[in-house]
């Protein structure tokens, strides 16, 4: 953005009279909504995204299929032994 208002400032009465850092800083302040990075999503907020009843669910049904397909477990109601 600072190159793009060089650029249209390039051959104007504004030439080297507007600091653009300055510039973009008071634009960024005055515009903050469309203007401002969005605060970008931090481990906490993925993990709480991800832990959802479906996706445990989802998750859970997969490891049973692989477990399956390798023999490790039986596709049939057990009982547990130790």
């Amino acid at each position: 953005m600072i190159v793009t208002a060089s650029a249209l400032c390039h051959g104007t009465k504004w030439q080297d009279k507007i600091d653009m850092d300055w510039l973009w800083r008071k634009t960024r302040n005055d515009h903050p909504e469309i203007l401002n990075p969005v605060r970008a999503k931090d481990h906490e907020d993925r993990r709480v995204d991800w832990l959802s009843y479906g996706n445990i669910n989802d998750w859970t049904d997969r490891a049973k299929k692989f477990l399956v397909s390798l023999g490790m477990l039986k596709d049939e109601p057990g009982t547990i032994c130790a």
